[in-house]
């Protein structure tokens, strides 16, 4: 069922016409008034493929149009159509160059099953600013397809993108951190944004400055510095002493 309909997460609700044909789908969760807003919006045909497209047979052209269109075809997962319209955006050249430069290169990838058009427009355009949304899917192109120096370096790359930019977070820094713990790479590297995320928290964000030092924790722990591993975990403890954790993951590094 997930893969007959490509279904991209949960949750996912797919609404079909009396003859089993396809309206429209919601994905993810909606509060209940914005919910029930939807629900109205698909009974009435609004805002959805059959809509769109007959709206474009009468304003033939509208870039806004087709820009609803491939992205209503990306949420089916329809790779082939949502290309199509990305590339009639292209074609068009407007307002949205930059975003169907981007768009065209990441199905590519996925209808190629390659790496390559999105590595061609990452080199290409280097000041496209979706390029770091490029870089995001490349690193979870080589994740899924288990090429692990490809994620790590591509993973780097992308923090060193983010931080020329000012764009980088904590979360940035700790997602980095944390995938070189389960990769086993570079983690001196990943030690030294570890570090850099906890900073970037303050005190009052007990619970995020926990989260971010678990994973400075854990990386300590894989370098083998696990005295000082338990030590961040000790503050972790202070910061949350309800959650058990902190306490297990202390645990785990004295037994080590």
């Amino acid at each position: 069922m997930v893969k007959q309909f490509k279904i991209p997460g949960y949750p996912t609700l797919v609404f079909f016409n009396a003859t089993g044909q396809e309206i429209d789908r919601i994905i993810g969760y909606r509060p209940a008034p914005e919910f029930l807003q939807e629900l109205e919006r698909i009974a009435k045909n609004q805002g959805t493929i059959d809509y769109y497209t007959n709206l474009l047979t009468k304003e033939k052209g509208n870039d806004s149009l087709m820009v609803q269109l491939a992205k209503k075809w990306e949420e089916r997962g329809d790779e082939t159509q949502a290309f199509k319209y990305w590339k009639m955006v292209l074609d068009k050249g407007d307002a949205y160059d930059e975003l169907a430069r981007y768009k065209i290169a990441k199905h590519q990838a996925t209808m190629k099953k390659s790496p390559a058009p999105l590595n061609k427009f990452i080199r290409d355009y280097a000041a496209n600013k979706y390029r770091g949304e490029a870089m995001r899917d490349l690193v979870k192109y080589y994740r899924t397809n288990r090429d692990t120096l490809s994620e790590a370096n591509t993973y780097r790359e992308l923090i060193q993108y983010l931080s020329s930019k000012g764009e980088l977070t904590a979360s940035d820094l700790n997602g980095f951190a944390w995938r070189m713990t389960q990769l086993e790479k570079f983690l001196e590297e990943a030690l030294a944004k570890a570090k850099q995320a906890v900073a970037m928290v303050t005190d009052e964000d007990a619970q995020t400055r926990a989260q971010i030092m678990d994973t400075e924790a854990e990386v300590l722990w894989k370098l083998g510095r696990n005295a000082e591993a338990i030590e961040v975990m000790e503050q972790c403890i202070k910061l949350q002493p309800d959650d058990d954790y902190y306490k297990q993951q202390k645990k785990k590094f004295e037994g080590s």
